[in-house]
């Protein structure tokens, strides 16, 4: 009897959440910890790291290629989405951007081969352009990580490790996959080989998908009823091809690495996406894979310099790399009330190119210290093209240098202390462009004033580590915080349709500044893990876009946006807790919670992620006499409370309850192994809004029901 109670337990639990998600949550404070979790698929990181490691007193979570393969979702974010504090800003299925505690764009920082990720960050429909079939290992830091990897690192990093070096021969694997929702089907091959310290490693990834499937037949825009033929959002379709190449040499004293990635995506907006709906763009074209008007192509290229330099008793490390990122918005002119030949569609395009920097020597002082000294920074351009304006063309340096001194005297307590001084210029010359009112030229306009703005700014960090018993952790992080305005907040004028509205930049803005304090609490026993973390930020003058209360004279642009600055407090809490209720079983929870808001006018930050609270029991098994097969299932419920606190001309979101059901089995043969993986998104095939997803203000739904087939042979 008792092997059915966990069942029991979520059947009822599932009637619980879905009465529950139909209101509003309370707002509540509670934590999140830093203990050792180890399962198959996540590492929350709570025991002592390696010296070098300045994570070693913030609140992180590492995972690896498992965890990702058996929560894989469209993109890389999506598979992330479970883990507390971590959320996603969405466009259709193919475009995802990370948020960590309700921070998001520039105040979150994604590093991949130690350097970060350098796009359009700035932008809600702009997504993350890594191949999440190359991503080996990730760590997730939590709260103010900007003194070791910048002023973008407000909210925290993803960082994406440097892939694992060959221990083989020869490996390889073949990868395929279909999703039903989309008729997505995707492959991905990869091949490494290594040999008297030489190696290299491959993949090429590729998938296509058409018009996603939504639980509607009609959706409703400004009191208007607009069908959606066949449950399909028309013009969603997409395509994506990833290319990956590295080689490198190891020795003992010494390694070197050459990584170099393509990004290639082409994907279509919603009929709608761009202005105002019209039942005339939504009537079925009959093929539901081509990608038609509006639409985006984003190509990004990417080669990274990695080496490691050993001593004794220190290690150098140098990251060089050059990106880019080069992004076309496609749409017809006269939808934006500009006369041209029908042929002319490139609406916007963005040439991002840039040369970044690492340097880091971490260095022994004795038994107990150790310091670590470092610079990073980057030298940008960005070029703007098409007949739409948003931001100028700019130039962009940044340097700064930081030095973090660690304190161990015994293996219960560990102190660090870090400063870091940044120096940083934006540049921008005087733009003007052909204006036009009615269809017709009626001459040019200034769109953005001269920018020469220069920066220099101290920050500064403190952690503390201490274990108060055996199996409980405590862990203290405060800091002091800035973040350099970026060229779109200082100096963009135009209609930015990934927001539905005229943004509008101001030249005088400074920089951003703020007090950060994280706390973290962990219990880890022999059945149970358990964790807890509340943080508190404050920012004097937070980098805020709200509503001017005059009106574009754009086509469909509704209100200007101003960035203005304000007064800000953030504060919430991750819990999660893990049961092992025997060998095979085990049950885990966790929920989080953000709550903030702009003091100066009393209301919350838009795209804040609602209280959420996942339930999740897990099943393997090793079968056979020699354990050459593996079987494992979960079943999950993933609720999302009402989002009622939400910025002006942001519409609120209900409650709604999701389930997913996956299971797997491994089965090896000899030096093979051959993987099949099944999954079930929306089982209950949940008509919802995500208050994380851009089309929501259009009041569309969400993916429906998803079945999910992947079949892997390794050799």
């Amino acid at each position: 009897m008792w092997r059915i109670k966990p069942f029991l337990f979520f059947a009822v639990y599932c009637f619980v959440q879905c009465c529950f998600t139909n209101t509003a949550f309370a707002q509540k404070d509670t934590s999140l910890v830093h203990k050792t979790i180890e399962t198959e698929e996540v590492t929350v990181e709570a025991k002592r790291q390696s010296q070098e490691q300045f994570s070693s007193t913030l609140s992180s979570i590492q995972i690896g290629k498992e965890f990702i393969l058996q929560q894989q979702g469209n993109t890389l974010m999506n598979s992330l989405e479970v883990l507390p504090s971590i959320s996603a800003i969405h466009t259709g299925v193919g475009i995802s951007k990370p948020v960590i505690r309700g921070m998001s764009f520039n105040r979150v920082i994604v590093s991949q081969f130690g350097l970060k990720q350098e796009g359009q960050q700035w932008g809600a429909d702009h997504g993350l352009e890594i191949d999440q079939h190359n991503v080996e290992n990730i760590e997730i830091v939590k709260g103010p990580a900007s003194i070791l990897y910048g002023s973008d690192g407000l909210g925290g990093v993803i960082s994406i490790r440097k892939p694992e070096i060959p221990d083989s021969i020869f490996r390889a694997s073949v990868l395929g996959s279909y999703r039903s929702n989309n008729d997505n089907l995707g492959t991905s091959i990869h091949a490494e080989i290594a040999r008297n310290g030489l190696w290299l490693k491959t993949r090429i990834s590729h998938q296509q998908y058409a018009d996603y499937r939504v639980p509607a037949t009609e959706f409703t825009y400004n009191r208007y009823k607009l069908p959606i033929y066949d449950s399909r959002l028309k013009n969603t379709a997409g395509k994506e091809t990833d290319y990956a190449f590295s080689v490198g040499i190891k020795r003992k004293k010494f390694q070197s690495a050459l990584h170099c990635t393509f990004f290639d995506q082409h994907q279509g907006f919603f009929a709608g996406a761009i202005g105002i709906p019209r039942a005339y763009q939504l009537g079925s074209d009959g093929d539901v894979r081509n990608i038609q008007l509006p639409n985006q192509e984003i190509r990004h290229f990417k080669l990274i310099s990695n080496t490691v330099i050993r001593f004794p008793r220190s290690k150098y490390e140098i990251d060089i790399g050059y990106q880019r990122n080069h992004r076309k918005e496609h749409s017809p002119p006269h939808a934006h009330g500009i006369s041209l030949p029908s042929s002319n569609t490139l609406a916007l395009g963005l040439v991002l190119q840039t040369i970044s920097y690492q340097v880091k020597n971490w260095r022994s002082l004795g038994h107990s210290w150790s310091v670590t000294l470092g610079s990073n920074g980057h030298y940008q351009t960005n070029e703007r093209s098409g007949f739409e304006f948003l931001i100028p063309n700019f130039q962009s340096y940044q340097a700064g240098a930081y030095g973090l001194v660690q304190f161990e005297p015994n293996a219960r307590f560990l102190a660090l202390a870090g400063l870091r001084g940044d120096f940083s210029r934006l540049y921008a010359e005087r733009t003007f462009q052909n204006a036009y009112a009615n269809g017709q030229y009626v001459g040019i306009a200034q769109r953005s004033p001269t920018i020469n703005r220069h920066y220099a700014l101290p920050s500064g960090t403190l952690g503390l580590s201490y274990f108060l018993f055996p199996q409980v952790q405590l862990k203290y992080n405060a800091g002091t915080a800035f973040r350099v305005p970026t060229m779109a907040e200082l100096a963009s004028n135009g209609v930015h349709h990934g927001n539905f509205r005229h943004e509008m930049g101001d030249s005088t803005l400074q920089p951003e500044q703020g007090l950060m304090q994280d706390l973290s609490l962990s219990f880890t026993s022999k059945r149970f893990t358990l964790m807890a973390s509340p943080f508190y930020y404050y920012f004097s003058n937070y980098l805020y876009l709200r509503p001017s209360g005059r009106f574009s004279t754009l086509p469909d642009a509704g209100q200007i946006y101003q960035y203005q600055q304000g007064r800000t407090e953030m504060k919430g809490f991750e819990a999660q807790l893990e049961y092992r209720i025997t060998k095979g079983l085990s049950y885990q929870t966790n929920a989080e919670y953000v709550l903030n808001e702009n003091l100066d006018l009393g209301i919350p930050l838009p795209f804040t992620p609602p209280f959420s609270w996942l339930n999740e029991w897990k099943f393997e098994q090793a079968l056979g006499r020699k354990k050459s097969k593996t079987l494992h299932a979960s079943i999950s419920a993933h609720s999302f409370a009402a989002q009622n606190r939400t910025d002006r001309n942001e519409p609120i979101t209900d409650g709604y309850l999701l389930l997913n059901l996956s299971a797997g089995t491994a089965i090896k043969m000899g030096k093979q192994e051959l993987n099949f993986r099944f999954q079930v998104r929306n089982l209950n095939d949940q008509k919802y809004l995500n208050n994380m997803s851009r089309y929501r203000i259009l009041n569309l739904p969400e993916q429906g029901r998803n079945f999910q087939i992947m079949i892997i042979l390794s050799i």
